[in-house]
């Protein structure tokens, strides 16, 4: 039988292709003298965008991609923000970590549920 898709990972689907146009379009958009899109800009454009349709099509190796980039933001949050406190960054960039983090946090409680994991079954 065929699994269906919750609302829950159609959501993040979304959000993951959402967050891999920004890239592309927050690149294209500061395209200038001073900043050029780099290389590792277009990398997690795509590599969110190809997350995305890939929780959409409830692939396997979409879901460990998907935990393996919550994994990434929560460290890089943590560690923003423990520099920020160190380094007295003014202004501390706390509501754009806080919202990384808190969403990273999220993914990975919802991708590792039981209930999540089984619709990325191969025998589905």
């Amino acid at each position: 039988p065929i699994m269906k898709r919750s609302l829950g990972v159609l959501f993040v689907g979304m959000v993951f292709i959402f967050i891999g146009a920004m890239f592309f379009v927050s690149g294209f958009s500061s395209i200038s003298i001073e900043h050029a899109m780099t290389p590792g800009e277009v990398s997690l454009g795509i590599v969110h965008a190809v997350t995305g349709l890939g929780l959409l099509r409830l692939m396997p190796w979409a879901r460990w991609l998907a935990l393996f980039l919550a994994v990434v933001a929560v460290s890089i949050s943590l560690y923003v923000l423990y520099m920020s406190m160190v380094e007295r960054l003014i202004p501390p960039p706390m509501a754009e970590c806080l919202i990384v983090l808190v969403s990273g946090i999220l993914v990975l409680w919802y991708f590792l549920r039981p209930s999540v994991k089984t619709q990325f079954t191969r025998g589905r």
